[in-house]
């Protein structure tokens, strides 16, 4: 399925636009979510310093090896303790698992994100900032913190989530026209009941809708988008062919991840015939494999926890790789960019501007790998 190939399938078409729809709604939520997690952290330390009065960890509390267990707590000092029993009070699942080893004790009285992580899913120990967490945290986070019940119901995070869902989890990357519809629907109900609160949102609408327009363009063909990567992005705004490759390419990196995800979660129901699915489209799709090489690689460790199953576009793409760029040294044309380039700072511009056209026109296979 090459990239004229995938556009000529609205399923797939349909599937990037949910995508998009996500990934447009979390991009506005940035400053609000930024903005409420340091006032809901603000509201905390002013309550819990009444009781310690500036005293902080000594015990170097740390709960990573924890297991979360319905109505069980883990064991802090007395300095975490009263920061513990606040950050509960305030989950609306307090009855079921929370994740508390997705945060460090002790750095709770001086990170907020420390704090909101607590209301995410599992597996976000390792992050510390907005940019780190994708739509799935941040939703959980709206939904299972109470501070957010002031600006907005349960009700539109909830169906947003299973929107989320239904776009991850879609094993052939593909999603019907009526499926879309209600999808965007309830992004937009999400961003119009929030929009009071979040400006950002009233552009929410439009840019889904722009998004739309741009992948249903024809003709879409492979050689349009590759062209599109040719010219500097500096000086001048984003072409067409730039902004779908670039929402191809994080829906692909979500899509790894939240399989990646699932698996350190345990939840592995269903997780082979994805990995599956997934490793069909990336062998027809090669020009998409380079942007996702590190996630590959712990795709493929996944697998091998499965009986017969190996992610085999991991292999065919490192043969590939190795024969375009063996092809590549062999014809000069790594030792002709390298050369163009050291005359171009030397300020020897004669001849450069025929020798960059000569290999702005390479071969398109070279073009995608190198």
């Amino acid at each position: 399925m090459r990239i004229m190939n995938r556009f000529a399938d609205e399923g797939y078409r349909n599937w990037l636009k949910g995508n998009e729809g996500l990934r447009e709604l979390r991009a506005r939520l940035s400053s609000f979510l930024e903005n409420e997690t340091r006032n809901f952290h603000e509201c905390l330390s002013v309550k819990i310093n009444t009781v310690l009065h500036g005293k902080t960890c000594k015990a170097n509390c740390d709960i990573k090896s924890w297991i979360p267990k319905p109505k069980k707590l883990p064991a802090l000092c007395k300095v975490c303790v009263p920061w513990r029993d606040e950050i509960l009070d305030n989950h609306s699942a307090k009855g079921g698992p929370i994740h508390w080893n997705n945060s460090v004790p002790r750095l709770w009285p001086t990170e907020k994100w420390e704090v909101a992580k607590v209301y995410m899913p599992r597996g976000h120990r390792s992050h510390n900032s907005f940019k780190d967490f994708d739509i799935a945290a941040l939703l959980n986070l709206m939904i299972c913190c109470n501070h957010f019940r002031t600006f907005i119901e349960a009700q539109y995070i909830l169906k947003v989530m299973e929107v989320r869902n239904s776009v991850m989890h879609s094993p052939d990357n593909s999603i019907s026209k009526e499926d879309l519809e209600e999808h965007l629907r309830k992004i937009r109900n999400l961003g119009q009941a929030l929009e009071p609160y979040v400006p950002e949102l009233s552009t929410l609408s439009e840019a889904i809708d722009e998004f739309s327009e741009i992948t249903d363009m024809q003709p879409r063909t492979s050689f349009a988008i590759l062209q599109s990567a040719r010219v500097d992005s500096r000086q001048r705004p984003r072409t067409d062919g730039e902004i779908i490759r670039d929402a191809e390419k994080w829906a692909l990196t979500e899509k790894i991840e939240s399989i990646i995800q699932r698996f350190e979660d345990g939840q592995r129901a269903g997780l082979k015939e994805e990995i599956l699915a997934l490793d069909k489209f990336l062998l027809t799709s090669h020009d998409l494999i380079r942007h996702v090489r590190p996630q590959l690689k712990k795709l493929s460790d996944i697998a091998a926890h499965f009986e017969n199953l190996y992610v085999e576009s991991v292999t065919r793409h490192r043969q590939t790789y190795d024969e375009l760029l063996e092809e590549a040294e062999t014809s000069g044309l790594l030792e002709k960019i390298s050369s163009v380039c050291q005359r171009f700072e030397a300020g020897q511009w004669t001849g450069l501007k025929k020798e960059i056209k000569d290999i702005l026109w390479m071969p398109m296979e070279l073009a995608l790998f190198l």
